[in-house]
């Protein structure tokens, strides 16, 4: 069956690749990361588009690929950035920088301060995650 809804579609998609990823078969796994990835920007809420895009960093980590991750997180930071609901936004930012230290890289310093900032405003205790 066809999965309509894009932030599914991405989902599925980037959970397929991570199985593939797990078992050996990375080329397989950045093939349909790439189509995870693809879909993921169409999807227009930010918040969604936001965790997708850090779920799809995250197996480009697990599949070797740290470089196109970071981007990818890059990606997903700004997009956070722009959720208008504090606790969605403190949710998004400690999953992307969880993703970053997972990917072996932290986030530039102008990024930290504001996932720090933006966090720690909307949940004190999510700050936690970040520094973890």
């Amino acid at each position: 069956k066809t999965i309509e809804y894009a932030s599914y579609k991405s989902s599925a998609l980037a959970d397929i690749a991570g199985k593939y990823a797990e078992t050996g078969q990375k080329e397989k796994a950045t093939q349909i990361l790439s189509q995870a990835l693809e879909t993921a920007k169409t999807i227009e809420d930010a918040n969604d588009k936001s965790r997708a895009l850090a779920d799809i960093a995250g197996e480009y980590a697990k599949a070797g690929q740290k470089e196109k991750a970071n981007q990818i997180l890059s990606q997903a930071l700004e997009t956070a950035k722009t959720i208008g609901d504090a606790d969605d936004k403190s949710r998004a930012l400690a999953d992307i920088a969880g993703k970053y230290a997972n990917a072996g890289k932290k986030p530039n310093k102008e990024a930290m301060v504001h996932m720090h900032g933006i966090v720690y405003e909307a949940n004190p205790m999510a700050i936690m995650k970040i520094w973890e």
